[in-house]
């Protein structure tokens, strides 16, 4: 069975310049995950937590969680992020959203 990603929610959605945003995914591998990172639009690598600090609220329940500002300049539009999702077995997933910045 293969990395898999679900229940993505971001809040508050669309994104506004200035204000934190909260986003969580559920993600599972049988092998457990190693690593959840964000590539954002201004070339920002980002680390998505399953550790109960950082915005998440359980630790291990397999919903991992970024919180981020959005910058206070952010002009309006849509805007494409990376997902890079490593398991403890070395496999990668790679999956593009689109977000938008009212």
């Amino acid at each position: 069975m293969a990395i898999q990603i679900s229940d993505i929610k971001v809040d508050p959605y669309p994104l506004q310049p200035g204000k934190k945003a909260k986003a969580t995914a559920r993600i599972t591998s049988p092998n457990g995950i190693e690593s959840v990172k964000i590539y954002d639009p201004r070339g920002w690598v980002l680390t998505a937590y399953d550790d109960g600090t950082h915005g998440d609220e359980v630790a291990g329940d397999g919903i991992y969680t970024l919180v981020e500002e959005v910058p206070y300049d952010a002009p309006p539009g849509e805007y494409t992020i990376t997902v890079v999702i490593t398991d403890k077995a070395g496999e990668v997933l790679r999956k593009s959203y689109t977000i938008r910045v009212a």
